[in-house]
């Protein structure tokens, strides 16, 4: 199976400024180029001469003449090493649109229903049910997600790829897209570490997180930080310490808040998601210490290291209704991940 491959004219809109022109402007001598022939190599063997080629000589490899080949084999060790054994999701069409300097250089789709993964080509055809989503990125990224170099969520978070479409289907087809070497699937928020998340986040703009935090992956967003939350609890908290506060972070679809209760307790924390109408925010808060409200994407600034939250407060972009100082004790009982 081979992918399809088509290039265009130049786009007027490349990636994101904050991201650096992946492997390009970079040189290459004789002796760093991809070998000769090694696109013929089995799975294991390509991808580990993949991991060898510096960013540079595998960008040259993946827009010479033998790119759609190389870029149709990192497609058939996906197919080879995924499975639908335990998959109850929708059929889903996953469109990859490769990228070089916002020039488009490859394209080929995936589909993926309960019967398997396959390279949409040929005979291979979609149902008119399927759900449809387009992937955006470079070409070389696709090829260092493949090698496991990368991480697909952190690009996403980042803004170095992106959706098009029915965008949370890629987190139901995702799951079973695997490659070599890999526990995980392609796309597992919960196999993210903290600190490669807080790391990544690092320069991106505010208005890249506000679309992460207003978009389909919100929730999955929250749930994953809330979830980690009680792993970062400080080993100097007193065990006698016990706060209780609500988290109101706006944003929400339809204009309101998702609220979060984290709790401090014998020495543990506990959090765990409010469901109610947003009209009970009074009455369900008031039985806490504090009720902290702000952004989703400040929120998601204050978790992964980039906003102080007492520097939040003070410029306004948290508010705290209730009691000040154990709404300060929660955050100084967190050790919250830091960028490396």
């Amino acid at each position: 199976m081979s992918s399809s491959c088509s290039a265009v004219g130049v786009d007027p809109t490349p990636g994101p400024p904050w991201d650096r022109a992946f492997g390009d402007g970079l040189s290459t001598s004789a002796t760093d180029r991809f070998p000769t022939g090694a696109v013929s190599l089995p799975s294991a063997a390509l991808l580990d001469a993949l991991r060898a080629t510096p960013d540079a000589a595998l960008l040259e490899a993946l827009t010479g003449p033998d790119g759609a080949r190389l870029v149709g084999r990192l497609l058939d060790v996906v197919v080879a090493h995924s499975t639908t054994d335990t998959y109850d999701g929708p059929e889903v069409v996953l469109r990859f649109e490769l990228e070089r300097r916002g020039a488009l250089v490859h394209t080929a789709s995936l589909l993926v229903d309960r019967g398997g993964v396959v390279v949409l080509g040929g005979e291979v055809r979609p149902s008119a049910r399927a759900r449809r989503v387009t992937i955006r990125t470079s070409v070389l990224r696709f090829a260092r997600l493949v090698t496991d170099e990368r991480d697909a969520v952190l690009e996403l978070l980042a803004g170095r790829l992106t959706l098009v479409g029915e965008e949370i289907a890629v987190l139901a087809a995702g799951r079973v897209l695997r490659v070599p070497d890999r526990v995980a699937p392609l796309v597992d928020p919960g196999a993210l570490d903290p600190v490669a998340v807080a790391t990544v986040l690092r320069g991106v703009p505010t208005d890249q997180l506000r679309a992460v935090m207003t978009g389909p992956f919100r929730p999955v967003v929250l749930d994953e930080v809330f979830r980690r939350l009680p792993e970062h609890l400080s080993p100097r908290v007193p065990s006698r310490l016990r706060v209780a506060v609500v988290f109101r972070l706006a944003g929400a679809p339809g204009g309101g808040h998702d609220r979060y209760v984290v709790e401090l307790a014998d020495g543990v924390a506990t959090t765990y998601p409010l469901v109610g109408p947003a009209g009970a925010d009074e009455s369900v808060d008031q039985h806490r210490d504090a009720t902290i409200t702000c952004s989703g994407e400040d929120f998601l600034r204050v978790a992964t290291g980039h906003l102080n939250p007492l520097t939040g407060v003070l410029r306004g972009l948290l508010r705290v209704r209730g009691d000040r100082a154990k709404a300060l004790l929660l955050s100084s009982a967190i050790d919250i991940p830091r960028p490396s």
